[in-house]
């Protein structure tokens, strides 16, 4: 059931950032959207950044684990792009949002392990 919620909320939140920035968006506007209760949200995310890290981290970053050596680092790339391609509309909210430094360092530091 947590995962489901998490998925939920990641989907509820790429829908919301095609139709408005990032920055617009409120947990309140979120979870009345996703249909959960405030509770449930920080249950699970400290906030929605944290929320974004981890559409992030389990959608594109899940994705080229696999990917890591030198023989595979092409595939990884190969995967990332297509996940940008795939999801256009929200990797540039994002990166509107968040501004290119920002988006690139909130990676690094929350995921540094990827």
């Amino acid at each position: 059931m947590t995962v489901m919620t998490k998925k939920a909320l990641a989907s509820t939140l790429k829908s919301m950032m095609e139709r408005s920035s990032l920055e617009k968006i409120t947990v309140k506007d979120l979870v009345a959207e996703c249909g959960v209760n405030r509770q449930t949200f920080y249950y699970h995310f400290q906030d929605i950044y944290d929320l974004l890290g981890w559409i992030y981290k389990t959608e594109a970053l899940d994705a080229i684990s696999n990917c890591r050596t030198y023989d595979t680092w092409q595939q990884g790339f190969l995967k990332i792009f297509h996940y940008v391609q795939g999801n256009k509309k929200f990797c540039l909210s994002t990166y509107r949002s968040m501004g290119r430094n920002i988006s690139i360092s909130f990676c690094i530091k929350r995921y540094s392990s990827c």
